[in-house]
């Protein structure tokens, strides 16, 4: 299991205590610390002395997909499992997902549901049928599943040979949805394998905490997100490319585009002059977003309908009001 820690102090000891309490106990548990500027990394030595299983590994402040790519290089076991710092797992979090792994050679992804919790507070959950399907069987794993939208780092188990032997790796790059993309990479690697196969399981046992001031609720610069989105577009392509996806299967993956475009705007409205804003609005493709927007409210629905049919000028203006 890889965890990455930074600045956690105040949650940290819940979830390695929920690790630990594992019915599964044959395993490993890197704890990556990437710069902490609190006292976490002196919690994560402190854990390391109570259990022989814990090995700490220090590192400057890289960011979350950096610490995930060194856990990944100094994990010894065959599995990887991912958990953040602030979530806590229930004790059959790796004995679910190990066993349909240690009975089925050919599943080379196992991926299982979560429990989502805003404020503390259990709100929903992420589940899936039990089930193993062909890495190829695109219907199944982004019509019929929606993958595309629980990419989460965790809830799943990767094999660690796969991942060494085609380099697959988090992009230190992008700052949004990086895990996805990893998942998407993975799954386009392990689709050239003629009796792949990914596992799912009917069990909710991670428990994931939405947190104010996430990655996912704030907007970078308008390059960054830029470049997050043109990355994702393009993992998409590839992925397209090697599962042989047909054009309507690949409407369902690319319905998630314009949420990377809506950051893109948010980005270009952070500039104070309208000039500099309409001159970025100009570059955006405006064809994606024409296809796969779909507007929640009627205010919405203006913007989309002036964005799309090039109305710069008054998109800007109602955009600025309502800001």
């Amino acid at each position: 299991m890889i965890l990455p820690v930074y600045n956690s102090y105040n949650f940290l000891n819940d979830c390695v205590r929920s690790i630990l309490n594992q019915t599964f106990v044959d395993f490993e548990l890197i704890m990556v610390d990437d710069g902490s500027t609190d006292k976490s990394l002196e919690l994560c030595q402190e854990w390391s002395t109570k259990d022989k299983r814990i090995k700490v590994y220090h590192q400057n402040n890289l960011g979350p997909s950096a610490a995930r790519n060194s856990g990944i290089r100094i994990a010894n076991g065959q599995w990887i499992v991912f958990v953040d710092s602030d979530d806590t797992v229930l004790p059959t979090y790796l004995s679910e997902m190990y066993k349909i792994v240690s009975n089925h050679e050919d599943v080379d992804l196992c991926i299982s549901g979560l429990q989502v919790f805003r404020g503390g507070v259990a709100r929903e959950k992420i589940s899936f049928p039990e089930l193993i399907c062909n890495t190829s069987d695109y219907n199944t794993l982004f019509n019929h599943l929606s993958i595309y939208k629980h990419g989460f780092s965790v809830g799943k188990m990767y094999k660690k040979s796969i991942i060494d032997k085609y380099s697959i790796h988090f992009n230190n790059d992008v700052n949004i949805a990086e895990d996805c993309l990893f998942m998407m990479n993975y799954i386009t690697v392990c689709s050239t394998f003629k009796e792949s196969k990914i596992a799912f399981i009917d069990r909710c046992n991670y428990c994931y905490m939405i947190r104010k001031g996430s990655l996912s609720t704030t907007v970078s610069s308008y390059e960054q997100e830029l470049y997050n989105y043109n990355e994702y577009k393009n993992t998409l392509l590839k992925l397209k490319n090697a599962l042989n996806i047909r054009d309507y299967a690949f409407d369902y993956l690319c319905s998630s585009l314009p949420y990377f475009l809506d950051r893109v705007i948010r980005a270009i409205y952070k500039e104070k002059s309208s000039g500099n804003r309409i001159s970025k609005l100009k570059t955006l493709e405006i064809d994606v977003y024409k296809k796969y927007k779909r507007a929640a409210t009627k205010t919405e629905f203006i913007l989309t309908y002036l964005l799309v049919y090039h109305q710069w000028y008054l998109y800007d203006c109602i955009r600025k009001l309502i800001k």
